[in-house]
């Protein structure tokens, strides 16, 4: 990971992750890991954080992650010692909404689609309410399609 040994002090890392993520069921730990089709290979969620923490010393680190169990990113991500914040699409015990209705709404956001304030601030609450009103679901108790930040940034 020779892109993450040269950061400045002051620079951010951003991890994105869209695809699928499974638990291991079989395991006491139930352990996350992140799935592609066309490699056959997985990313356990703890590897992932744990790599970054090792090699990447810049200001702090931005993770998204969209699929299912995906919570478990932000979970492992509050347990770390970096300035860090998480926005995942899932709780780590929920599947995702199936149709990339997370990463469409952020794509909105980025592209200043009007959440927005005048200072270009968006409260994630704002994010979440327009998420669920896209996808019919329910208000703030609902732990389908979750975002969660630890460690605020």
């Amino acid at each position: 990971m020779p892109f993450v040994q040269r950061p400045k002090a002051a620079d951010t890392l951003i991890f994105y992750y869209t695809g699928h993520g499974g638990r291991d069921m079989s395991s006491p730990a139930r352990p996350v890991s992140f799935a592609t089709y066309d490699t056959r290979s997985t990313w356990m969620v703890n590897s992932i954080v744990a790599t970054i923490e090792q090699h990447f010393h810049g200001r702090q680190v931005l993770y998204f992650a969209d699929c299912c169990h995906s919570g478990a990113l932000a979970d492992r991500v509050s347990r770390g010692r970096q300035r860090a914040a998480a926005l995942c699409s899932a709780h780590v015990t929920s599947t995702s909404t199936g149709n990339w209705t997370f990463i469409e709404t952020l794509t909105r956001v980025f592209d200043g689609d009007g959440f927005a304030d005048a200072h270009r601030c968006l409260e994630l609450q704002r994010l979440l309410d327009v998420d669920r009103a896209r996808t019919g679901q329910a208000g703030a108790g609902d732990r389908r399609d979750q975002a969660r930040t630890e460690n605020a940034v």
